[in-house]
């Protein structure tokens, strides 16, 4: 018998929405489906900030991979352009044609001109023969190779005889060859002068990039073959996906660690690609900012709706 009356007791204690009473049923109704409209507009709302602040991010990394590519490529013109300049000077020529009865003293003073304090990036200059035997270097020291300028070599024998080779690892600095060939008089190549150089920006230029960018945006340069990447002090891991196939934004890791947007760019006339890359926060920070004030807002509309 009391075990009958608890289950009784029991099953009439049970939550229905018919034991509330009409004076508290329709408020719990109304504040039911005011919070499902509250959140499917916000959800709404969310995802159209977020698809917008995205294209905005997308803009501007495009305009910068852009314009940044494009003075990249202007800046290696004009380095090869003076490297092919003095490459034909008849001191070189000469030296070239007759290493041995050439004026040496002349020619190491002409290419002075290419080595510090007047190139402040400059590593050193070397004049090789057609045959590939290395001829000078300035200043005059180590003459250890500085990496393998086979294939560098190949690509100056052809127009426009001469070319930026691709960035590598240079003893204690991240850099990369210059070269021009050396024309005879009959046109065919005779020779090539090197320039090695370090990648590396000066402190206005670092300013100038910095206001170009920002002070949360990354800017990285490697090569087109994906082998070596550089934040233009060391080398660096390369991004976690191939941004060389990507003509949109990517979205990973940098280092494991911070999510971020990237987008990279051929640079024309080299063999290298741009990089820029920010932080995922940065370009959705106004998202954030957004959520925050429709959640507020939310729970005064639903406090107000119910009450």
């Amino acid at each position: 018998m009391e075990q009958g009356i608890s289950e009784s007791q029991l099953r009439s204690t049970k939550w229905s929405l018919s034991n509330i009473s009409l004076k508290y049923r329709l408020p719990l109704l109304i504040g039911t489906l005011l919070a499902g409209i509250i959140i499917a507009c916000n959800w709404a709302s969310y995802r159209a900030v977020k698809a917008s602040a995205l294209d905005a991010g997308r803009e501007r990394l495009q305009n910068l991979t852009q314009q940044l590519a494009t003075l990249f490529q202007q800046s290696a013109s004009t380095i090869t352009t003076k490297t092919s300049t003095v490459a034909n000077d008849q001191l070189v020529r000469s030296f070239i044609k007759s290493p041995d009865t050439a004026s040496r003293a002349d020619v190491q003073k002409l290419l002075q001109q290419f080595t510090a304090p007047q190139d402040v990036n400059s590593i050193r200059v070397e004049l090789w023969n057609a045959q590939q035997q290395l001829l000078l270097v300035v200043p005059e020291g180590d003459t250890t190779p500085l990496g393998d300028l086979i294939n560098d070599f190949k690509q100056t024998s052809n127009e426009p005889f001469k070319t930026v080779g691709p960035i590598r690892q240079l003893k204690d600095a991240v850099g990369f060859p210059a070269l021009a060939a050396i024309k005879s008089d009959d046109g065919k190549v005779a020779g090539y002068l090197v320039r090695w150089r370090k990648l590396a920006t000066t402190p206005d230029t670092r300013q100038q990039l910095t206001t170009l960018l920002g002070t949360s945006a990354t800017l990285y340069l490697g090569n087109k073959d994906d082998d070596i990447w550089t934040d233009f002090v060391n080398i660096t891991p390369k991004p976690a996906v191939d941004v060389r196939t990507k003509q949109d934004i990517s979205t990973y890791l940098r280092d494991g660690k911070t999510e971020v947007i990237g987008l990279a760019r051929p640079i024309a006339g080299t063999p290298w690609l741009i990089l820029i890359e920010f932080p995922d926060e940065v370009v959705l920070q106004p998202v954030s900012g957004y959520v925050k004030r429709m959640v507020l807002i939310g729970l005064f509309l639903f406090v107000m709706g119910v009450t």
